[in-house]
């Protein structure tokens, strides 16, 4: 749902201000051949996927500004300028489980506002909205034939999903 609504969002609706409508320009030597807003939602998921695990298992870089400029500089022709496998997954997810961290999922959220309020030490800190909607609306949404692409493009994502609803003790269940 989060890349549905984000290919909504940045690419079919060029919102906060163009953000990923690039121009065909060549920025330093890296031309865009299609761009937002002509391009479908699997090329989008090709160049974004898995940005959960991507997110949480940072520590393949030395520094966090290391890690954001290689984050920031996905939206190419290629994608992100590093691939997704196993150990990154495995990264997200024990940084995840870590006792550190709260893991809320969205569709948890209501239920689990007080035990973030407690967790933070203010448990009237987070109330649920009278009416919790996404404001802005998907005017498109995948065929059958497109999502089994996105969930392949996706699996890691997935696979971390699944292993934190399931609240399992390794990734792989």
């Amino acid at each position: 749902q989060r890349l549905i609504s984000e290919y909504n969002y940045f690419c079919l609706d060029c919102q906060e201000f163009d953000r990923f409508c690039q121009h065909q320009k060549d920025g330093g030597g890296r031309t865009m051949p299609t761009i937002c807003p002509n391009i479908s939602i699997v090329e989008w998921a090709k160049r974004t996927a898995n940005t959960y695990v991507r997110t949480f298992s940072n520590e393949r870089f030395s520094t966090f500004e290391e890690y954001r400029e290689k984050n920031l500089q996905y939206f190419s022709d290629g994608g992100y300028l590093w691939s997704v496998g196993e150990e990154d997954l495995q990264r997200a997810f024990t940084k995840l489980k870590s006792s550190n961290m709260l893991t809320v999922l969205l569709e948890d959220l209501d239920s689990s506002l007080p035990a973030l309020g407690a967790w933070i030490g203010d448990e009237e800190a987070f109330q649920m909205p009278k009416e919790p909607a996404n404001t802005h609306k998907h005017s498109y949404l995948p065929t059958k034939e497109e999502e089994v692409k996105l969930k392949h493009l996706l699996k890691y994502d997935l696979m971390l999903y699944n292993a934190l609803k399931n609240n399992s003790a390794t990734v792989y269940g």
